[in-house]
C-alpha cells in the first residue's frame, strides 16, 4: 500500500508540472528515487530529473518538468545550511541528524549531511 501512495504522490507532482511547468518532491532515498526513475524515464509528456545539491549526493529531490516550458532552478528548491561547532566536540553524522530531527524537522526535508573538518 505504501508504494501505491508514493506513486500516487509522484503522479500528483507530474500533473502539477504539466500545469505550472515545474514541481519537485521532498528528498528521496536512493530506493525511492530508483522507483521514480523506473516510472518516469520513458515518459515523453513529463521529464524527471534528480538533484541533491551537489553531484555525488545520495538523497535527491525528483524534479518534474513540462518539456515544453519547464525550467528548474536549484536555488528555488534546495538550500545549503552550514553548521559549526567547537573543535573539541567531535560530532558524527548521527549526532547532527539527531539534533536536527529533535527540532521537529522532518527527515524528508533534509538532503545529505556532510561532516567535514574546517
Amino acid at each position: 500500500m505504501e508504494d501505491k501512495i508514493f506513486i500516487s504522490h509522484l503522479e500528483d507532482l507530474a500533473r502539477e508540472a504539466l500545469k505550472s511547468g515545474v514541481s519537485h518532491s521532498k528528498f528521496l532515498t536512493p530506493a525511492e528515487l530508483e522507483k521514480a526513475r523506473q516510472r518516469y524515464n520513458a515518459r515523453r509528456d513529463v521529464k524527471m530529473l534528480a538533484d541533491g545539491g551537489f553531484e555525488t549526493a545520495e538523497r535527491r529531490i525528483a524534479v518534474f518538468l513540462d518539456p515544453e516550458r519547464g525550467e528548474f532552478e536549484r536555488k528555488s528548491a534546495i538550500s545549503a545550511l552550514e553548521l559549526s561547532h567547537r573543535p573539541q566536540d567531535a560530532l558524527s553524522h548521527r549526532d547532527v541528524l539527531g539534533a536536527v530531527l529533535s527540532l521537529g524537522i522532518e527527515r524528508e526535508v533534509l538532503g545529505d549531511i556532510l561532516i567535514e573538518p574546517l
